[in-house]
């Protein structure tokens, strides 16, 4: 069928919105995972333990999650360009902030406000593929916006990694940051935006619509999984795999990341698969058992196995793959989610996911505070991340128990 002018014009800004919130998705996949390769410096700079470090990723996940809600309402009342940018503008100002911070709440409110002003990044990208893009290719977009932000990321990380062996850090993620002010210099361009969203605007924000999500057991259930799923990635990539694999591995710092990297590409690789398969065969609770099984197993080996130090990489890329099932948990959304719900919908559960970040990230901290850098750090290592096993293990428990209830309920 052929388009009218109008309706051609109408695409290409949707392919431009959903490009500027992939764009942006990046950003915020470099801002949080950005201190993980400069662990020591942040603590002699700021004269902090391993806790305060891991309150410094708490602070992110907390400011992230708390403005889910909020975002989902901005997404609803305003046009893409203006939110974005501003969230960019925002996300730039306090990075750079945290960067040259001294003072440790001055670093932990920085981190907070820099978490909340990129919580409109993925759901942004959901938001834009799940009301004007056919609804069969959701979970592949999904899949595809998480593959492009942590290839990106772990990208930026590895150079950064590099350059900071020759150049100061500071230095470094400072330019990092003013070069993202471009990204959002770009989407206020006249022409870049200009779409309205009415024929699709969603209802003014209720307690009732959140109150209604939240009393139905498989969205509240596949938020939670979601949660535990993304832990084992955001507790080894987003802070302490680095440092983990140059106490334990006795890798060096650019092979470090470059490990972290490989972790990554496996979440690239895996997760437009997992999204297509997901979509097309409806068996999204099976890739999130398998994978949650496998990623158990590959953890224990990884963690706790230093007779395999010679193939910790590979360890690491398949520990990505494994981890990359987590996308399953969109398609369940997408077939459990009200339409006229989805803003809300995709903050609640992107809420939840993320609410497992501000509490685990404190615990693995606190964990690792009593000998990481003293001569112990091998044994504070595996007692802090056993959460990643453990958080695989209940994963493949629950999603096994509530793929049982669903059949049964088909039966």
């Amino acid at each position: 069928m052929l388009l009218s002018r109008d309706q051609k014009n109408t695409q290409v800004r949707i392919y431009l919105l959903l490009i500027a919130a992939l764009s942006f998705y990046c950003l915020d996949f470099f801002f949080r995972i950005s201190q993980s390769i400069v662990v020591a410096p942040l603590i002699h700079q700021y004269q902090i333990s391993a806790l305060g470090i891991g309150g410094f990723a708490s602070a992110f996940y907390l400011g992230y999650a708390v403005m889910q809600i909020p975002a989902g309402m901005l997404l609803d009342a305003y046009p893409f360009n203006r939110i974005f940018a501003l969230s960019i503008f925002i996300c730039v100002i306090c990075f750079v902030g945290f960067v040259w911070g001294q003072h440790y709440w001055f670093g932990y409110s920085m981190r907070l406000l820099v978490g909340a002003a990129s919580a409109l990044s993925f759901i942004g990208v959901l938001y834009i593929a799940r009301c004007f893009i056919p609804r069969q290719y959701f979970s592949l977009i999904a899949g595809i916006a998480i593959a492009i932000g942590t290839l990106a990321a772990s990208g930026v990380q590895v150079i950064g990694a590099f350059l900071i062996e020759h150049l100061d850090w500071h230095v470094i993620f400072t330019a990092i940051a003013l070069l993202a002010l471009l990204i959002g210099v770009i989407i206020l361009l006249p022409g870049f935006s200009l779409i309205r969203q009415a024929a699709t605007r969603q209802q003014s924000f209720s307690l009732h619509k959140v109150l209604f999500l939240l009393k139905q057991p498989t969205f509240l259930i596949n938020g939670f999984i979601g949660s535990l799923f993304y832990l084992p990635t955001t507790i080894f990539a987003s802070l302490w795999g680095v440092p983990f694999l140059q106490q334990v591995y006795q890798y060096t710092e650019t092979k470090a990341s470059f490990g972290i990297m490989l972790l990554f590409l496996g979440w690239a690789i895996g997760s437009p698969m997992v999204g297509y398969i997901a979509g097309k065969r409806s068996c999204a609770w099976v890739l999130v058992i398998v994978g949650a099984s496998i990623g158990c197993l590959i953890s224990l080996l990884l963690i706790y196995t230093t007779l395999l130090i010679e193939h910790g990489m590979l360890l690491i890329f398949l520990f990505g793959v494994a981890s990359s099932s987590q996308t399953a948990v969109w398609a369940v959304f997408e077939e459990t989610c009200p339409t006229g719900l989805s803003a809300m919908g995709i903050a609640l559960t992107n809420m939840i996911i993320m609410l497992g970040g501000t509490v685990f990230h404190l615990i693995v901290g606190l964990l690792l505070s009593y000998g990481v850098f003293n001569h112990d750090e091998a044994f504070n290592y595996h007692l802090g991340l056993s959460l990643i096993p453990a958080s695989f293990a209940i994963v493949a428990l629950l999603g096994a128990i509530t793929h049982w209830r669903t059949l049964r309920k088909k039966i």
